[in-house]
Parts: C-alpha cells; structure tokens; sequence
C-alpha cells in the first residue's frame, strides 16, 4: 500500500514543508533576511501588546524604527525583531574650532558616534 501511494506522500510532505514558516514559534525569533539582523528589544514601560516601540540595528543605528510588541510581552520582558541594515549616508556638522585630523563625537537619542574629520 506505502508503495503504491508513495508519490502522492512525497507530493503531499513537499507542499507541506513549502507552505508556511515551520520553524516559527509563538515568542520564537524571527527569520532574518540578507539585509536585516536580528535584534532583541526589552518592552519599555508603559508599552503592552500591539504598541509600537522604537529601536534600532545596532550595526547600523542611524535610523529609528518601529516594532510591534507580540502578544504575551509585557513591559521589561524580551522580544525578538528582523531590524534591517541602513547604509544610508548621514549628514554631520563639524563643531566650530575642529578641522582635518579632528576626532569628534555626536550623540543621538539610541547611539553615540566617534567619527573622523577628513577634509579632501
């Protein structure tokens, strides 16, 4: 009997294993993609499911983004996110009295960042 209905199992196990992410649990971490990392985020207080939370890509933390708080979380509990990358340029200003060779710092609401004055 397996024999005969062999193809249509494997038919059947194939449509399975492409339909739907399998692996995903409820509270489990998310599938990252080529450009994305992933990220954990602590529920600040005040937040609770469904509210967005800002964060941002530690690899690249020029930009805020927004990520909903799953079911079950409550606020200090942890959750995982596919943060993507941004490689965007950024514009910065260099304080008055700094030039060429300068080593200056600025600092926004998620990161702090040293950078290097090049004059070309």
């Amino acid at each position: 009997m397996l024999s005969e209905n062999r193809g249509t199992v494997a038919l059947l196990a194939g449509i399975f294993l492409l339909s739907g992410d399998h692996d995903a649990k409820k509270g489990g971490k998310p599938k990252v993609g080529p450009n994305e990392d992933l990220v954990e985020i602590v529920v600040p207080e005040g937040a609770q499911t469904g509210d967005k939370v800002d964060c941002v890509n530690p690899e690249t933390p020029f930009r805020i983004y927004a990520a909903d708080v799953p079911e079950g979380n409550s606020p200090g509990s942890k959750f995982y996110a596919a943060i993507p990358r941004d490689y965007s340029t950024i514009a910065l200003k260099v304080p008055k009295g700094e030039g060429p060779g300068s080593v200056c710092t600025t600092a926004r609401k998620h990161y702090q960042m040293n950078y290097f004055v090049h004059i070309p």
